[in-house]
């Protein structure tokens, strides 16, 4: 955790927690936190039940490995 984290600022046992929670999910504690913060202001936006982030990593490494990691220009 770096020394300008949100996560510096928050009580031990509340780091520890958000720490088991990130390393049992393979994310950043940081988005642990803006997983909460969204669902503290909008509980239908997210839940820690339906974010499948794993399966959302797959999906991007599926992607760049098809197309390569050059930037691309989307047009709608």
């Amino acid at each position: 955790m770096d020394d300008d984290s949100i996560l510096t600022a928050l009580p031990s046992d509340i780091r520890e927690a958000i720490a088991d929670y990130s390393e049992r999910n393979q994310m950043p504690a940081e988005f642990v936190v803006e997983l909460a913060i969204a669902h503290f202001l909008d509980p239908d936006s997210v839940t820690f039940d339906d974010c499948q982030v794993g399966l959302q990593r797959d999906r991007i490494d599926q992607l760049v490995s098809h197309y390569g990691a050059q930037p691309m220009s989307v047009r709608v």
